[in-house]
């Protein structure tokens, strides 16, 4: 392919060179350089394509290695989040085993907030004392576990009505007759 090149452009400047008169010996410098600047276009050209190779395999061998560290790290984050579920499964059983004797005692706290209720409702005391069965109605109807105030709060109300249920007191309240008049 090179050869069938600088044959033509002798050809070329044969008929050039007849044309103009120029020598053989102008014509075989003028194809000589021809074919020493064809050289060195394609010698660049061959740096140029070695180079770009060259590039392209450091860019490929980059990306294999980062293709590497990722799947190392990829391992390793499935480890991790693989123990990370067993530690979860097992705090959740801790939790479910504690869950289940805190469950029994909530029930027994709205059963008891339920009951304490009920007697204040239909207690003496409260005619004097009224407005104390609102927080034990929220509590009987409550979803989540009370707290320790809350609990204190049942046990409080609870002392306090025994309290004052031996006690003897003079108080001022409306009455409401059967006819429904207020007194």
């Amino acid at each position: 392919m090179k050869s069938l090149r600088i044959m033509t452009i002798a050809t070329a400047l044969v008929f050039t060179v007849s044309a103009f008169g120029q020598t053989l010996e102008d014509l075989a410098a003028e194809v000589e350089r021809a074919a020493s600047e064809e050289g060195k276009i394609n010698q660049q050209r061959e740096q140029e394509f070695i180079q770009a190779r060259d590039n392209q395999r450091n860019l490929l061998a980059q990306a294999r290695q980062e293709l590497r560290n990722e799947e190392a790290r990829s391992d390793r984050l499935k480890n991790d989040y693989d123990r990370l579920e067993r530690e979860l499964a097992e705090l959740e059983t801790v939790l479910q085993e504690r869950m289940g004797n805190l469950g029994e005692l909530f029930g027994i706290v709205r059963q008891a907030s339920g009951d304490i209720q009920a007697t204040l409702d239909d207690s003496m005391v409260s005619a004097a004392r009224p407005g104390r069965t609102e927080f034990l109605s929220e509590l009987a109807q409550r979803k989540e576990l009370p707290n320790v105030q809350e609990l204190r709060k049942v046990w409080s109300i609870m002392v306090t009505e025994i309290a004052e249920s031996g006690r003897v007191v003079k108080f001022t309240a409306p009455v409401e007759r059967a006819n429904g008049e207020k007194q």
